[in-house]
């Protein structure tokens, strides 16, 4: 089932997907960082007021991993201000190095697949095309919760 819905969201969408140059040279419109705990995430976009973003975690989701957390993070503040990021080219910040590869390439392991998964249909769905790049957590301590 879970091999026919993926099939299935990149037959509906791989037309939006091609449509980008291969190496294009990126301009970005914002800059958001995004950071977790093991209580909750959150995340914010620079340079813009009232756009943080937080949740508390389920006790489930306290006890999974940091990379599993980290991606929720990114999930959340995607799903939260879709309206601030339609249709722009953003540099995305995260303080984890799996969750860059996991959003770029996804992942052998079905949980982190599926929010990577989640996380592209956020972009393609709002036009966003997203950049994700590591930076060290000393540099992203105004996302952290």
């Amino acid at each position: 089932d879970d091999v026919k819905a993926e099939l299935k969201f990149w037959f509906d969408n791989i037309d939006s997907y091609n449509k980008s140059a291969l190496f294009e040279k990126a301009v970005f419109n914002k800059f958001v960082f995004s950071d977790s705990s093991d209580s909750g995430c959150g995340g914010y976009i620079y340079n813009m007021s009232n756009t943080e973003v937080h949740r508390a975690f389920t006790s489930e989701e306290s006890k999974t991993s940091s990379t599993n957390r980290e991606l929720l993070g990114v999930k959340t503040v995607l799903e939260s201000v879709p309206h601030l990021l339609k249709g722009q080219s953003i540099k995305w910040f995260t303080d984890n190095q799996a969750v860059v590869h996991i959003v770029e390439h996804g992942s052998m392991k079905l949980h982190f697949h599926e929010l990577a998964l989640r996380i592209f249909s956020l972009c393609v769905k709002n036009s966003i095309k997203l950049y994700v790049e590591w930076i060290p957590r000393s540099l992203n301590e105004k996302a952290v919760i």
